[in-house]
């Protein structure tokens, strides 16, 4: 059961394309895309700052090894503006397109991660 849902959304086109997002009261907010052919986006995001980081960290490793994504998380690339700071890692397997980003606030909080892979 999903408790204190401020909002859910979903979409989705005639060829299979759609989005599902959930949004709580905190301003947090999950949301999975499905691009055809065969590309799946899961995405997570807080602007105060993601609840227990490390924790969330943990489970998004979890998630991508379960996927068969062999993500590379020492070889990140970053990247940093005023705004934050984006650390990408990637699948070395170009055939999987698995991507891992994580939003970083100016201040060094997590505040959003993305996983993306295909197929």
């Amino acid at each position: 059961m999903i408790r204190h849902l401020l909002a859910a959304g979903a979409w989705q086109s005639a060829d299979g394309d759609g989005w599902v997002e959930f949004t709580w009261p905190d301003h947090a907010v999950f949301k999975t895309e499905f691009i055809k052919p065969e590309i799946f986006i899961a995405s997570y995001s807080r602007t105060q700052g993601l609840r227990e980081p490390d924790a969330v960290l943990v489970a998004l490793r979890s998630y991508a090894a379960a996927r068969g994504l062999r993500i590379n998380w020492d070889a990140g690339q970053v990247e940093s503006s005023d705004h934050g700071r984006i650390e990408e890692f990637q699948d070395p397997d170009p055939g999987r397109n698995g991507i891992v980003r994580l939003m970083h606030s100016p201040t060094g909080l997590l505040v959003g991660l993305t996983l993306s892979s295909a197929p």
